[in-house]
């Protein structure tokens, strides 16, 4: 009985370790007849997925780090220059006092 056990679950893991590159979209495998006699030449061959990594399940792009390689998902780009903004911190200053003042003061 355990030596069944083992064997179906040897045969699980095969089949879970050959289609799980399948079924995320990494690659795939294409079985075809030996065309040469060397001994390279295998009839199972896997394939590298060759197309652009888009961000499959989001609709955002992805931003790889050149250092580290990790890709970092951008929403947007905001400028970073403080020029780019057309604030006036005193315009901003009377209206957040206006604001305070026409607010019903709390008793306390």
């Amino acid at each position: 009985m355990d030596f069944y056990f083992y064997l179906l679950f040897f045969i699980f893991v095969i089949i879970f370790a050959l289609l799980l590159p399948t079924l995320s979209g990494v690659g795939g495998f294409k079985i075809g007849q030996k065309n040469s006699r060397t001994s390279n030449d295998h009839r199972l061959k896997f394939k590298l997925s060759s197309e652009k990594d888009i961000g499959k399940s989001s609709s955002h792009g992805f931003e790889i780090d050149s250092k580290t390689g990790l890709k970092k998902r951008v929403i947007g780009n905001y400028s970073e220059d403080p020029n780019h903004y057309d604030y006036d911190l005193d315009e901003l200053i009377s209206a957040d006092d206006d604001e305070n003042d026409q607010r019903p003061k709390a008793h306390v």
